[in-house]
């Protein structure tokens, strides 16, 4: 959940740049974070947690869903990537 938080946080902070941050202005909204920790919380109660099927739901679905230029996406799939992984919570990545 703290990755999802932290990645929405980072989308935001993105738009502050305009042509910097992205390509086009997109209207992400905290609804996005609402479903993101929607997706995570029901995929989370199985026995492994899909991180496959997480990442294409908040990353194609929840805000990719909104982007359509190639270069905003490829920016998004990437943090996507860094923050929402099955490393997210071991120390090793950050040292």
């Amino acid at each position: 959940m703290f990755g999802a938080v932290f990645l929405h946080g980072i989308i935001l902070e993105r738009k502050k740049y305009g042509p910097l941050g992205y390509n086009k202005m997109y209207d992400f909204n905290d609804s996005d974070l609402t479903a993101s920790l929607d997706v995570i919380a029901d995929l989370c109660n199985r026995e492994s947690i899909p991180y496959d099927a997480i990442e294409y739901m908040i990353g194609e679905i929840t805000y990719g869903g909104r982007v359509t230029e190639e270069m905003d996406f490829r920016t998004l799939r990437c943090a996507l990537k860094m923050f929402l992984n099955k490393d997210v919570n071991t120390r090793s990545n950050y040292q």
